[in-house]
């Protein structure tokens, strides 16, 4: 079955999560992550940095639900 644009943006954040944190000097501290009430992450922006003025994109927005849990927010249609 083929892979949906919003599944493979969401893989795609997840695997740039897995080597940000893979890598200990440019790792998010597990203290700031774990106070974190929202992240975003956009693939395509880790070698360009972060820009102000961004005009396109995709990534994920995650954030903590009322019990402290992740949950991606849906985008609007």
């Amino acid at each position: 079955m083929a892979q949906t644009r919003e599944a493979a943006t969401v893989e795609a954040a997840a695997h740039v999560l897995r080597e940000i944190m893979g890598i200990p000097a440019k790792s998010i501290p597990f203290t700031l992550l774990n106070n974190a009430q929202g992240l975003v992450i956009i693939p395509g922006m880790i070698k360009g940095g972060f820009v102000v003025g961004i005009r396109h994109g995709s990534g994920v927005v995650l954030s903590r639900d009322e019990a402290g849990n992740w949950r991606r927010r849906r985008s609007a249609p």
